[in-house]
């Protein structure tokens, strides 16, 4: 999969129908037509494993059914703590006491990332969607017992009947409470935590090599699970797959700024002085430059000069040696700018 130089918004069917939405407070699930199941894709990990909270549709109707999950915040605020606090999805943990962890401090929130899932079901078609909590919520915990609680999370569904012309219907927006999923985090360890992501990674390069060809701006619905899983994943055994995944030598950079913001936060982190040294070879590529005309391209993508730049100035006195020519030769990058979070040109609407 190449890299797009260009976002071109493509306004759906079912995002023009969301200015129609009406909003209810929380609620228990229920919906005539719907069926939600909410689970984690484990019930026990090793600390530092990702970890996925499924939801799960299942249209109970004789007619069609559309459906919008979110994780959408309110873009103009700019207060950290109100922003995170007006996202449509709540998700806490809770350690065997009760207390709260910390949620995860994220480089970025990208626009891309706010729609999780946009579907029409069929009569009793089942679909599952899988959000990865681990790009919300650390999973570098000391072992124990935790509960997964689902404070809330906001659902546009619609009921179509065949009698229904599609061009004529409202989505409603409700907001509803979720469950407490118990989890057991087991002591780290390094065999099992790389034999999980061997298993990751093995999903993802069959995904690289039978790319769909499809892209819409939307990064859960233009990347695969097992890709990001890997992309979005917390803590040092996520780098060196992280490397793998997002640059082909030959090819450049596979994915667009966004999707990979935050996979140059856990690199910039994590990585070891190896790992380093093969993010340098990317920006050693002869066509490896800044083009003041375009925010990005197939070889130079901003989190890179970003990530030079924070060894260069953060990294030891060996590190800040190797980085100094690149440094000299790319100027430094915000690697989430407001035009990101916004969702607007580059990264959205023009």
């Amino acid at each position: 999969m190449v890299i797009y130089r260009h976002f071109r918004w493509y306004a759906s069917f079912l995002l023009f129908l969301v200015f129609f939405i009406s909003i209810s407070s929380t609620a228990e699930i229920n919906i005539p037509y719907l069926k939600i199941d909410v689970a984690l894709s484990k019930t026990e990990i090793t600390s530092e494993e990702p970890l996925t909270l499924n939801f799960t549709f299942t249209n109970i109707s004789d007619g069609e059914v559309s459906l919008i999950l979110w994780d959408k915040y309110f873009v103009w605020e700019r207060d950290k703590e109100s922003y995170l606090e007006s996202g449509s999805l709540k998700i806490a943990v809770l350690d065997s006491k009760g207390i709260e962890i910390p949620r995860r401090v994220l480089l970025c929130h990208p626009h891309s990332q706010f729609n999780i899932f946009s579907e029409h079901l069929k009569p009793e078609e089942t679909i599952t969607t899988k959000y990865p909590l681990h790009l919300r919520l650390s999973t570098s915990l000391k072992p124990g017992k935790y509960h997964i609680v689902v404070k809330s999370f906001a659902l546009a569904h619609a009921y179509i009947s065949s009698q229904i012309n599609h061009n004529n219907i409202s989505l409603i927006t409700d907001t509803f409470s979720g469950p407490s999923l118990p989890l057991e985090v087991l002591p780290f360890n390094k065999s099992n935590l790389d034999e999980a992501y061997d298993v990751f990674m093995e999903k993802a390069q069959y995904t690289l090599d039978h790319p769909s060809g499809s892209w819409c701006g939307k990064d859960y619905s233009d990347i695969a699970v097992s890709v990001r899983t890997i992309l979005w994943a917390e803590g040092p055994a996520a780098v060196p797959y992280q490397i793998d995944l997002i640059y082909d030598k030959d090819k450049g950079f596979r994915y667009w700024p966004p999707a990979i913001v935050n996979t140059w936060d856990n690199i910039v982190r994590y990585a070891i002085p190896e790992q380093i040294e093969r993010v340098l070879e990317m920006a050693r590529h002869p066509e490896c430059k800044k083009d003041f005309r375009l925010t990005y391209t197939q070889y130079y993508t901003p989190g890179l000069a970003w990530a030079i730049h924070q060894w260069h100035a953060n990294g030891s006195e060996e590190i800040k040696e190797r980085t100094r020519e690149l440094a000299e030769k790319l100027p430094d990058e915000d690697p989430c700018p407001q035009s990101m979070e916004l969702g607007q040109y580059p990264y959205g609407k023009p």
